[in-house]
Parts: structure tokens; sequence; C-alpha cells
């Protein structure tokens, strides 16, 4: 029997802040209930978005009626942008992008965290760690002509 030996470090959620455009146009417009409705269905699925962050892998969880879970593993990550646009950064939130090898999640997404320098140290040093575990290197092809 296998055993699931990925112990998890830590969730992290986007924050409800990337949704204030909306919360605002719901109070504004609130005798029209096309706009609240809106807000709670752009809650909602910001309430049910998680990063999971194990030991060995990534997962990103989100859906409202039907879940989707995407799982990669560190050692698989090639490249890690880490942003804080302006108004993000007034609020204490940034943003990262994970390009990796996965061919069913070549790009993840890490919108709207609290806590993101943490984040990106955590990913840069286990994909390191990892990468240097599993013996991994990586080469890029190119065509000469």
């Amino acid at each position: 029997m296998i055993r699931d030996t990925d112990k998890l470090e830590f969730i992290s959620k986007p924050s409800q802040w990337v949704n204030i455009g909306w919360l605002i146009f719901a109070v504004t417009c609130f005798w029209l209930i096309f706009p609240v409705i809106v807000f709670v269905w752009k809650y909602a699925v910001i309430y049910n978005y998680q990063y999971k962050f194990h030991e060995r892998t990534i997962s990103e969880i989100h859906g409202v009626f039907s879940v989707k879970r995407v799982e990669t593993h560190y050692f698989r990550i090639k490249s890690i942008k880490y942003e804080k646009p302006f108004f993000m950064r007034l609020v204490g939130l940034s943003n990262i992008t994970i390009i990796t090898s996965d061919p069913f999640l070549p790009l993840l997404h890490l919108y709207a965290i609290p806590d993101g320098d943490k984040i990106f140290n955590l990913i840069k040093d286990y994909s390191y760690h990892w990468r240097k575990e599993q013996n991994v290197t990586e080469y890029d092809l190119h065509t000469l002509n």
C-alpha cells in the first residue's frame, strides 16, 4: 500500500480585496439585482479558491459547484515571478506566477495572496531542494539555423 507522506505546510487563499470594485458597484446599485448577484458569485468563487503547499507539491483547488484540483511537484518548477502591484501593495497582497514543465499546469498564478514574500521563498527553496534531491536537470533545446 502506498502511503501519502506529503506533509501539508500551509494553505493560502486569494484575498477578497480583488472584489472591492464589485462590492462598490453592488452597494451603489443595490436596487438592481444583477450587481448584487454578480458580487455574491465573485465572493463565492474567491472563497472557494485555495492553494495548498505540501512538502513535495503545490495544489490549486477551486470551484463553487464543481471542484477542480491540479497539483504540480516542486521539481517541475522552471521559473518564478513575484509581483506587488501598487494597489495590491497598499493592502499587503502580491501575485506569484510559476512556470512549470507540468503538462496539466504549465502556468500557476497565485493571485492576490497575503504573505507573498514567505510563499515566494518557500517555493524557491523547495524547488531547489527537490531538484537536487531527485537529480533533475533541465535542458532547453533550440533549433539552430
